[in-house]
């Protein structure tokens, strides 16, 4: 199985899998801590594409972003796993071969009970539309898109129908919620996997 990970962090799936003999084809990791950590554990690269300053949403985000390239200025070269930075740039061509599997967890404070759960209005949260973008560029037999629970409740469930349209390539109804309802979104979500609607195996 050959793998490629975003918003690899400090790279749980790959200790979690690391059993299962499987590869790691890329990393995509942008904030300065972490993609120390893959270089010094996993023998990652310095990212590739970092976020660039200029296309920030907010000034406060600007600054980090500028933080953060200071930062990793001054990591050394080498690695061998290519850290392929924004993930929301890569293309097939930035890595070797291809890949079974693609495996992230975007950020879910937008979704999250403990954020102001803004949902897909927050930047943060529009980057599961574009796991969903990034799946569709590469292809992978399977994916595996990590979240927290307060993502089927944001926004009466409007969010959650987003991002599985964005899989899915058609428009689904907002799921109804509820204890009652909570079945019917189960046999939904079972009804596209089964399909193969969501990956392409």
């Amino acid at each position: 199985m050959r793998y490629g990970s975003i918003c690899s962090g400090v790279e749980a799936a790959t200790l979690a899998w690391e059993s299962l003999g499987w590869e790691t084809a890329f990393f995509a990791e942008v904030e300065p801590f972490p993609c120390a950590v893959l270089m010094q554990k996993f023998g990652a690269t310095k990212p590739k594409r970092i976020l660039e300053p200029e296309e920030a949403d907010t000034e406060k985000d600007r600054k980090q972003r500028e933080l953060w390239q200071k930062k990793i200025e001054t990591f050394p070269d080498g690695g061998i796993i290519p850290n392929l930075g924004d993930f929301t740039k890569i293309t097939k061509e930035d890595y070797d071969g291809e890949i079974d599997l693609l495996v992230g967890g975007t950020p879910c404070q937008s979704y999250s009970c403990a954020g102001l759960r803004k949902g897909l209005d927050d930047p943060r949260g529009n980057l599961a539309l574009e796991f969903a973008r990034l799946a569709d560029r590469l292809k992978p037999r399977w994916f595996c898109l990590e979240n927290v629970l307060g993502l089927l409740s944001q926004g009466k469930g409007r969010a959650f129908a987003e991002i599985l349209s964005a899989f899915c390539g058609w428009e689904l109804e907002v799921p109804v919620l509820g204890k009652r309802k909570n079945g019917e979104l189960v046999c939904s979500i079972k009804l596209i996997l089964r399909c193969g609607l969501i990956g392409n195996g």
